[in-house]
């Protein structure tokens, strides 16, 4: 690595950060931690081979998975967190699990490296397993509100791939009609923005395609009574009630002043690339659509999103642990097309260790990036300075706390 790389890494070791995107785990779930836990709080969770010990799980993962970026950076992680010299292997594996266990005996371990390591000065947290919940462990912590159970709002029984109904969810007894059930929704959500949420968040991608339409409100009046009447309900008329529902959503959203963060790229596949929402975005200017993950594996569907519509904003979240080299390569279209003022990042895990290994992938992203902006003559030290400020932590004060400047 150059002087430059060397030096801009040690100036983001020390920069305060905006984690807008996170799922942290409440307190109660982060007791007991080990090592088999804490690699089933990951993404690693489905390469684990059942009926294995420490060592044969460690032995597997460094035959399939070693050169694997969700390995990678939470063995970096670890490595730095727990002073574990080596590159993990059988030979070190007890070692590192005892440490993770000593640590964890103090119930707040997790929140200093958050806040400590990490340098985390705010983190969003979607809590979808009880939409818009967070723990004041934290001052850190504020909460995002999740709206997919709002999607099947045509049914007292079906949910959305959470579990999540929202008549159950919500506690709502009998509802009239279509305009009954849009006024308490609109009540949640007003009361989820005056407890603090900060951002509405939709993972419609893991149910359903993106390709929400403008649909007429009597189309979604007729979905309603076949759900919730006749308890007979076509495709179609799925599709009429989520539409317009998402639309709805999207109004909301923009008359609140509240960014609607998307989940796109990864999930169903089926129609989740961003390119997919094009029609909302384009029938909902005034609606802030924060798209997440760089839309991967399509980037590029979202540098073409960016270059025609102004209220699309661009979340790395995942996206360095995805695939760190992907995420440089997005980095440099998505700053050569784009607008740096509307360009975030976040951890988007469920414990502090995988959340400081997905920091350490976007600091090795900013760096090696900008390092060749530099060595090229591209840029200047200071230039790169100031894309790390913004994109760190600048850009999501402005979207989140100080609404001003937008």
């Amino acid at each position: 690595m150059t002087e430059n790389y060397d030096r801009l890494l040690n100036y983001l070791k020390n920069l305060a950060v905006f984690n807008t995107h996170s799922h942290h785990y409440p307190q109660d779930q982060q007791a007991g931690m080990d090592l088999m836990k804490m690699l089933r709080s990951t993404y690693l969770k489905d390469d684990i081979r059942d009926g294995k010990t420490n060592r044969e799980v460690m032995k597997d993962f460094n035959e399939r998975m070693k050169y694997n970026s969700y390995f990678l950076w939470l063995e970096k992680a670890l490595q730095d967190l727990y002073g574990i010299k080596k590159p993990l292997d059988i030979e070190n594996i007890e070692e590192t699990n005892q440490a993770i266990q000593t640590a964890y005996k103090n119930p707040g371990y997790h929140i200093e490296v958050l806040e400590k390591k990490c340098c985390y000065r705010y983190m969003l947290v979607d809590a979808y397993w009880n939409p818009g919940e967070t723990e004041p462990v934290s001052d850190i912590f504020l909460p995002v509100y999740r709206i997919n159970m709002y999607l099947y709002g045509y049914s007292r029984t079906t949910a959305d791939h959470n579990g999540n109904n929202p008549y159950r969810f919500n506690h709502w007894e009998e509802v009239a009609d279509l305009d009954e059930y849009i006024g308490l929704m609109h009540e949640e959500l007003k009361k989820q923005i005056h407890r603090g949420c900060v951002a509405l968040k939709c993972a419609a991608a893991y149910d359903r395609g993106l390709d929400f339409k403008n649909t007429k409100k009597e189309d979604a009046e007729k979905a309603f009574y076949s759900g919730m009447i006749s308890g007979v309900i076509t495709k179609k008329e799925i599709d009429d009630f989520q539409n317009y529902i998402f639309y709805d959503i999207c109004a909301f959203a923009a008359k609140h002043q509240i960014p609607l963060q998307c989940h796109t790229g990864l999930g169903l596949l089926r129609k989740t690339s961003a390119i997919y929402l094009q029609d909302a975005i384009s029938d909902n200017p005034d609606t802030k659509f924060v798209l997440f993950h760089g839309n991967y594996p399509w980037m590029d569907d979202l540098c073409g999103l960016v270059c025609t519509y102004r209220n699309v904003y661009v979340d790395f979240c995942w996206l360095p642990i995805i695939s760190t080299a992907e995420a440089g390569k997005f980095l440099e279209k998505i700053l050569s097309v784009g607008d740096l003022s509307k360009i975030y990042w976040g951890c988007d895990t469920w414990i502090s260790e995988d959340s400081y290994g997905a920091l350490l992938a976007m600091r090795h992203v900013l760096c090696s990036f900008l390092d060749q902006q530099i060595e090229q003559g591209i840029m200047q030290y200071q230039d790169a300075v100031n894309i790390c400020q913004k994109i760190m932590y600048q850009n999501a004060i402005q979207l989140y706390i100080d609404k001003s400047v937008f």
